[in-house]
This record gives structure tokens, sequence and C-alpha cells, in this order.
């Protein structure tokens, strides 16, 4: 049997969707002899690892991280049991820049392209108290200096940054929302676009620099208000 395993509240919509789509049920703990699609698993690459070496099971992982966070690192302890891991299974990525560098330095094949699908939310109501900009995801210094510039700059709007907030209490934040900042964690990435369709689902305007990946900035090009500069919100 086909299942699904959640290892991070980022992908909970995401996984659930599917889950609906396919008929499929999302497993609290993983079973031997089946099949287990994997989103958010990274961190978890060592426990998948031994328990495969147990246990019969097939994974096939739905791949969401950028090439240069640390789990592409094969000096880090987590990148090099994440990279050991994709090398033996079927990966899907959102992005065919990350799957061409991937290919190229650990020899990670690519079985296909994936999109982080987010439930459409009609008839939002954009109340005159509602959030003028919302940034969400975890914070690193050039996100907080954005979020000083941009309070700095519209001192009258409302703007809030919502570092490490998931779930019911991320998406009434982005329902009250009219537009999102997508501020990328790391350099040189491909397009975040578990951010950007989620706020899109949401019926945000959704501000970005482009990204490393020419193929989703194409892709988003008319969905998306790119930028040059966060000020230029």
């Amino acid at each position: 049997m086909t299942a699904i395993c959640l290892f991070s509240p980022v992908y909970l919509e995401n996984a659930t969707l599917l889950s609906l789509r396919l008929k499929i049920p999302i497993l609290q703990t993983l079973k031997a002899n089946e099949r287990i699609i994997c989103f958010g698993c990274a961190i978890n690459a060592k426990f998948l690892i031994e328990f495969a070496l147990k246990n019969p099971i097939e994974y096939i992982i739905v791949q969401g991280e950028n090439i240069t966070s640390k789990y592409y690192d094969p000096k880090d302890e987590y990148g090099k049991t994440y990279i050991w891991l994709q090398k033996r299974c079927r990966v899907y990525q959102y992005s065919p820049y990350t799957a061409t560098l991937v290919k190229q330095k650990f020899g990670i094949e690519c079985a296909g392209l994936i999109d982080f699908e987010f439930l459409t939310r009609d008839n939002i109501s954009h109340l005159p108290d509602c959030i003028d900009i919302l940034f969400y995801g975890f914070p690193n210094d050039e996100r907080c200096e954005v979020e000083r510039l941009l309070k700095e700059k519209y001192p009258s709007k409302n703007i809030v940054f919502a570092f490490a907030i998931y779930g019911d209490e991320l998406l009434s934040l982005i329902v009250k929302a009219k537009a999102v900042i997508n501020i990328p964690y790391f350099k040189d990435s491909a397009l975040e676009i578990h951010r950007i369709n989620q706020a899109l689902a949401c019926g945000c305007t959704v501000y970005s620099k482009r990204s490393s990946c020419d193929y989703l900035n194409q892709k988003y090009e008319s969905k998306i208000n790119f930028i040059e500069h966060y000020s230029d919100i």
C-alpha cells in the first residue's frame, strides 16, 4: 500500500491535499512493507535510513530543500545522510535548477517536477485592519533587516513578520494579508514556491526578487510581482 508521511509542519496542507486526491492515508508512524511518500524528511534522513535497513520499505521523496542549504552539504551530518538517502530513492524536485545541480554534484536523479499545492480560499475580504505586508518563515539577518527597512519606510502600514509560525495560526495571518513578500533564506537558490503558492491560494499579492531558477522565474512571471529591491514594494 502507498501512504504519506509528514516530517515537517511546513508541508501539512500539501500532504493533506495529495492524500485526498490519491485517496491514500497519512501515517502517524512508519510501517514496513509500504511505499511512503515523504514530505519534509531532510531532518529525519538518518531515521529513515535506519528503518529501511531493518524493514522492507520504499521511499518516494518530495524534495523541498534548496541546493545551498545544509541538507546538500556533504560535510554536514544532516546533509551527508540526506544525500545518501536521495541517491537510493525516487526523488521529485520542485526546481529543474536544483535537479540539475544535485545530479551533477551527487548523482541524484530527478524522477519529475512537483508543485506545492494549497487549498484555494475564495471570497476573502481584506478589511481595513488587515495586514498590509506579511512575511513568514524562519528568521535570518537579511529578513530581519528587510523588516526594519519596510517598517521605517511605511510607518503607517501594518507590517507583520511572522517567524516560525505554522498551521492554523499562520493561515489566520495569511488570509488577512493584502500582500506577502517572499524573501529567500538562501543565496543562489530556486524560487521559494511553497510560500508563494500558499499566498496566491489565499488571494494575496506576492512580491519577490527573481531566483537562480530561470524556469520558475518564467513560470511565475505573470503570477507575482518581481522586484529589484524589497523597498520597491
